[in-house]
């Protein structure tokens, strides 16, 4: 904690190392800079905190940093001086690098000059060899672990979850460890991890280096780890023009999601980088040697300016979009700005290994909505019976409204199902839309209430769209039937989809909704398009549950406690009532707490109360599934579906 770090400035460690300041925090400790007393100089200081010193994984990882480093001299790579243990956690003492990671750099100057970017990363791929030819993979691979000094020597460090081929150490099953924006294919499925891991992740930092940004990014980490496996990345020079053809060749081949396509060895990606400047192979050299320049020290990306002319959406001029709808920029759907970012499909690499073609639906059944079901007898009736009032109207209108009403068809009602009268406003047409819709739905014409509101939609597509969605949402879940297979599948996956990546993600109930729509899709017989969503939310899950402290714990429990006791008051004060507030307050109650299996029926029975259905039926049928299979709670489950 940042209180208890500054409290540690002057204490002096092993009778010899005094810290001195903090100068970085990371994943499990906090960095000090410290003089070495007995031989009178600069030494780094990781402690681990004492929160994860606490957990035995967290504290032999630690530990298991410096083993995996102290075997391994190599001038790219920060040295490991002693280790100790202090007070109730562990210290290690590593060289100080007078420099800044490679991010700060990044940061301050969006791009790096190309051969600045070619030789760090040169360097970094020698040590990374260097490790591999030892037998250890770094795993974490990123611009903030790439420490750059002012000569240009380049060190990487942090190999805090670094493990050996040999190591017995392992992870838990399927928990896949490493920054999710540098990740590779492999460490999203937690299978076959080895050193073309850590060059995958070394052609992010260079594309991030040289590009200003990585090539998958997202709201959360679930949904970049997808894109990782399913997305090829586009070329850094359709973001950056001055990047030079060969310099993006080495990237890109390093981003290849088949490891036989990657670079074989950090040697070799390391040769191909030095090649592009025409620099001799040289190992720098332990003193810090300044890097041998290349025949014209001048040479530099054509422009200083790093970045082309882009338009207001990023788009650059005079740029097309890439084959399979990729854009080449930021802004979604390629040089269309009118185009949504959801009409331009995930494109789909071509190089997927089969393991990872294994973990993934087919490329027809990516997320798409389902097909139509055939439809109902009565609705070709209505079909050809509107096309019978245009012709009974203009020859002869009263003949054809009595032909018609004789079969028991309003057809006045029929006529004014989805007509929108674009005389009135926006706002007033809201209004006589919801009106109509509501007497649709209480009279069970559920598909008619969503045409009425589908054609709203159509006439004034930028006006109120959330409320229109949510209309729409909560109308399919308290008036669809069990036997609107496909319009409750189609719901619970577009609302899976909304807390998958919601701001902040709401994972638990994305797995809630996803598992309730796979059920349907599997009553229709039909392959889940988000299988591997459901399984990335798994691993996602198991990982963050293994990584809680108990006093985290502690403190998550007691924020569950309180705004469950909230919602129980506000619900108490308004029976019956949807009432917004509930749903974000039992979110929180059931990420905070999500064993607790006591709130998601607290939430369930809420939905039950408020009339909404299918939201009640999805979380009675989850706790059904998962919660302990004597617990009071999952019989309540069960009772409430059989009675719904």
């Amino acid at each position: 904690m940042p209180g208890r770090a500054l409290a540690m400035i002057g204490r002096i460690i092993a009778d010899k190392y005094e810290l001195v300041e903090v100068i970085g925090r990371g994943g499990m400790g906090t960095v000090f800079k410290a003089i070495q007393q007995n031989l009178n100089r600069e030494v780094a200081v990781k402690i681990l905190s004492e929160d994860l010193a606490s957990n035995p994984d967290f504290s032999a990882r630690f530990e298991q940093e410096a083993t995996v480093v102290a075997r391994l001299s190599h001038p790219n790579i920060v040295a490991v001086i002693d280790t100790m243990p202090v007070d109730d956690t562990f210290a290690i003492v590593m060289e100080f690098v007078q420099g800044e990671s490679l991010q700060v750099r990044i940061d301050r100057e969006g791009c790096l000059m190309e051969r600045d970017a070619c030789l760090i990363g040169a360097q970094v791929a020698r040590a990374l060899d260097h490790a591999h030819a030892h037998g250890v993979v770094h795993r974490d691979v990123k611009p903030d672990n790439i420490l750059v000094m002012a000569n240009g020597t380049a060190k990487i460090t942090d190999f805090g979850i670094a493990r050996f081929s040999s190591s017995k150490l392992k992870t838990q099953t399927g928990i896949s460890m490493g920054t999710p924006k540098f990740m590779s294919p492999e460490q999203v499925t937690g299978k076959n991890i080895d050193g073309q891991s850590d060059l995958y992740s070394l052609g992010v930092c260079l594309y991030a280096s040289l590009a200003g940004r990585v090539p998958f990014d997202g709201d959360n980490p679930i949904t970049i780890a997808t894109k990782h496996l399913i997305e090829a990345a586009v070329p850094p020079s359709e973001i950056n023009t001055m990047i030079q053809p060969g310099v993006e060749r080495v990237i890109m081949r390093a981003l290849e999601k088949q490891k036989e396509m990657r670079w074989a060895t950090g040697n070799e990606m390391a040769d191909a980088l030095e090649d592009l400047w025409e620099r001799p192979r040289t190992v720098i050299k332990k003193d810090g040697a300044p890097l041998p320049a290349p025949k014209d020290s001048t040479q530099r990306m054509a422009s200083q300016t790093p970045y082309p002319m882009v338009d207001a959406y990023g788009q650059q001029a005079g740029k097309t979009p890439l084959p399979g709808g990729i854009p080449t920029t930021g802004r979604p759907g390629g040089s269309d700005p009118k185009r949504s970012s959801n009409t331009t499909p995930p494109f789909r690499s071509s190089n997927i290994t089969p393991e990872l073609e294994a973990l993934l639906p087919p490329p027809e059944s990516m997320p798409t909505p389902l097909p139509p079901e055939e439809p109902h007898p009565m609705t070709r009736w209505k079909a050809a019976l509107a096309l019978l009032v245009l012709i009974a109207l203009g020859g002869g209108g009263w003949y054809g409204f009595h032909v018609l009403s004789a079969r028991g068809i309003d057809v006045k009602d029929m006529m004014n199902a989805s007509r929108i009268d674009l005389t009135e406003s926006p706002g007033k047409q809201f209004q006589v839309t919801q009106k109509r819709a509501d007497e649709f739905a209480q009279s069970g014409r559920i598909r008619d209430a969503l045409a009425v509101w589908n054609t709203y939609a159509e006439k004034f597509p930028q006006f109120r769209t959330k409320d229109v969605d949510l209309y729409r949402d909560r109308l399919i879940s308290r008036s669809a039937q069990t036997s609107d297979v496909t319009l409750l599948a189609e719901r619970r996956d577009k609302r899976g989809m909304w807390f998958f990546n919601a701001e902040p993600p709401r994972p638990r109930m994305a797995k809630a909704y996803l598992e309730g729509a796979a059920d349907l899709y599997n009553s229709l017989q039909r392959p889940f398009p988000r299988a591997t969503h459901l399984s990335l939310l798994d691993r996602e899950l198991s990982s963050t549950r293994s990584m809680i402290t108990p006093q985290q714990l502690e403190t998550s429990t007691t924020l569950a406690l309180e705004t469950s006791k909230k919602v129980a008051e506000q619900i108490a004060a308004k029976p019956g009532e949807e009432l917004p507030d509930v749903e974000t307050l039992m979110c929180q109650a059931i990420e905070s707490d999500p064993d607790n299996y006591a709130y998601w029926l607290q939430f369930a029975d809420y939905y039950r109360q408020a009339k909404l259905r299918d939201d009640a039926r999805v979380l009675y049928r989850f706790i059904e599934k998962h919660a302990p299979e004597a617990s009071d709670t999952r019989a309540k489950a069960s009772r409430a579906l059989r009675e719904m």
